[in-house]
């Protein structure tokens, strides 16, 4: 449209010869063609005025215009500044024994002498090209709510950034996660963790065009200054389950959930749009992020790691955009009170290495200059590597994970309770005591029978030593030893490695599993299977038990009689469609984790 009318007042029809510009935002102009989108104008001419018919005082202006796509077509130079300075932080500086000339060289002398218990926040404005100027405060909302220092109508307690921690109960929580990843599992636990910062935040923002067809020369400059008092206590623990793994998480917090903030996504998600008025002049522009996370490891890593950090930080911070010279930004910071709990881990690796990188991308969605709609973004791309590697893996020698694990003895008295104990690499380890019947069955757990980091050269030929104790007492009732001749595909060969030795008199072996690899557990947990029996369909072949069971009521009695490791097992027996010829049973034996 290249024609406007207004209705005014009449006072205003001789100062309209003096406008420039005619502004609206999206909820006033009423054009169809500018659905969520802001008006903007320049004035060509004011052709007529006429009087509103029956509305004394009021008067219509048609005037000749030119649709401009955005502010930027009205002023060359914009300027505007932010200062949010909540009276929280000038009470923590004062604490803290921090100076606050950087809050006085900012205020004006009326800031200054509004009361310390009062919030202050303000924003101020100046523009050019229009020959008009324009300042103005922050007014609060009488319905807010919220915990936030943009929030002036709560009280200076909670005028603050809190995380993790209860306004309501003043408390922290202890909050507890398991996370997946690609080839891996972790658990992490925090102890009363919380962060409680009070900041002060001054922005000043420039923009210069000279003309239509070149880029604005744009100037932000930021300083962020406060303070924070932070507690951690975190005890982790990982495990990498597979030899190597990439991957890319498009939703990074829906693995990592922990820092209690939304979903990031790789897709971009815009915000409300946010309008700015520098005068009576609206500008709408809608911030937007996304982000995506890159990751890969190599090896076999498990283990545990409890770290711990109280403070108090006296934070300065200034960031510097310039469209000619960059960003520049330094943020330096002061730590006091400061109570520090050594890391302690412990690590099971032989070769470990973890690639990661993180994509961040901010999108500003607007008008700018004479092209509607579009969006401008800058992106990101903070990694880091790290590795681990075994010392003793340096010098060439191949070193793996050594685990012994006995699972049966056979040929023990009856109704006697043993253990056995075994001996590798200096270290001894024993199983629970259970009961003979012949044959002594164990099933403990695997993680107890690892014997450290070996070679290979001092596995072959080592001798394992295997000693069974009555009721777990020492002296040993009989020991031997045994040993590895080969390893094949990580194992001992042969594959169940027996030690033979008499107890009574009579010949008891100990049937173990002696596995040699970078993560020997693994390989142990997979030789586990829980094994249940049933019989759903029985085939009587003979004709003598045919015929026996023909006789009424033969077949109420009839039992299977299943015989392993001394034990017995009896499950009843039934027709099965009704014929004394196949049989069926509907218990199930459950036998349990067996390796």
């Amino acid at each position: 449209p290249k024609r406007l009318l207004l209705e005014v007042p009449d006072g205003h029809i001789e100062l309209a010869q003096k406008w420039r510009h005619v502004t609206a935002s999206e909820g006033r102009h009423g054009c169809k063609h500018l659905k969520k989108h802001n008006l903007y104008h320049r004035i060509l001419s004011v052709d007529r005025a006429e009087q509103v018919r029956g509305q004394a005082g009021r008067s219509k202006l048609w005037m000749s215009t030119e649709e401009l796509a955005s502010v930027s077509q009205m002023y060359s130079h914009i300027e505007f500044s932010l200062n949010i300075n909540p009276a929280s932080v000038k009470e923590e500086e004062a604490k803290a024994g921090q100076e606050v000339e950087h809050w006085h060289a900012l205020a004006t002398p009326e800031q200054r002498s509004t009361p310390l218990r009062q919030m202050q926040d303000s924003v101020g404005t100046k523009y050019s090209g229009a020959q008009a100027s324009w300042g103005g405060s922050l007014q609060s909302d009488p319905t807010a709510q919220h915990n936030s220092m943009f929030n002036l109508n709560i009280p200076q307690q909670v005028s603050n950034i809190g995380w993790n921690w209860d306004y309501d109960a003043n408390t922290t929580r202890n909050p507890q996660f398991k996370y997946l990843f690609p080839g891996g599992v972790g658990w992490m636990r925090l102890y009363q963790p919380y962060l409680k910062a009070h900041f002060r935040l001054n922005m000043t923002f420039k923009s210069h065009i000279d003309g239509i067809m070149t880029a604005p020369h744009v100037n932000v400059t930021a300083a962020l200054k406060g303070y924070a008092d932070f507690n951690a206590d975190v005890a982790t623990a990982v495990n990498f389950q597979t030899d190597q793994s990439a991957s890319v998480l498009d939703n990074i917090l829906a693995e990592l959930p922990f820092l209690g903030l939304q979903n990031l996504t790789k897709d971009e998600m815009f915000m409300n749009p946010v309008t700015f008025y520098f005068g009576g002049t609206p500008f709408t522009v809608k911030p937007g992020f996304s982000c995506q996370l890159k990751a890969y490891h190599i090896g076999l890593l498990k283990g545990s790691l409890r770290v711990g950090l109280s403070t108090k930080l006296l934070l300065l911070g200034v960031m510097n955009f310039d469209t000619d010279l960059g960003i520049m930004n330094n943020l330096s910071a002061k730590a006091v009170d400061v109570q520090f709990t050594p890391p302690t881990w412990m690590l099971f690796t032989n070769h470990f290495e973890m690639g990661m990188m993180l994509q961040p991308t901010m999108w500003l969605s607007g008008s700018f200059g004479s092209m509607k709609d579009m969006e401008m973004g800058f992106a990101l791309r903070p990694f880091f590597n790290i590795s681990i590697v075994q010392k003793n893996a340096l010098n060439g020698v191949a070193t793996n994970e050594l685990a012994v694990y006995p699972w049966r003895v056979v040929g023990l008295p009856a109704g006697k309770n043993y253990v056995v104990k075994i001996g590798a690499n200096g270290q001894y380890k024993m199983t629970s005591n259970q009961m003979s019947t012949g044959v002594c069955e164990y099933a403990d757990n695997i993680e107890d029978f690892t014997f450290g980091m070996v070679d290979q050269t001092s596995l072959i030929g080592a001798p394992i030593e295997v000693s069974i104790l009555e009721n777990g007492q020492d002296p040993p009732v009989a020991t031997t030893t045994a040993t590895c001749t080969a390893v094949v595909n990580g194992e001992c060969s042969p594959g169940i490695v027996i030690a033979s030795m008499q107890v009574e008199g009579k010949t008891v072996e100990v049937h173990m599993s002696v596995v040699w690899e970078e993560n020997a557990l693994s390989v142990l947990e997979n030789k586990i299977k829980s094994i249940s029996l049933q019989f759903p369909s029985i085939t009587i072949s003979s004709t003598a038990l045919t015929t026996a069971f023909a006789a009424k009521g033969a077949v109420d009695n009839a039992q299977l009689v299943f015989s392993r490791n001394g034990r017995s097992y009896a499950v009843p027996l039934m027709p099965k469609m009704k014929t004394t010829q196949f049989l069926e049973s509907a218990v199930v034996i459950e036998l349990g984790p067996l390796f």
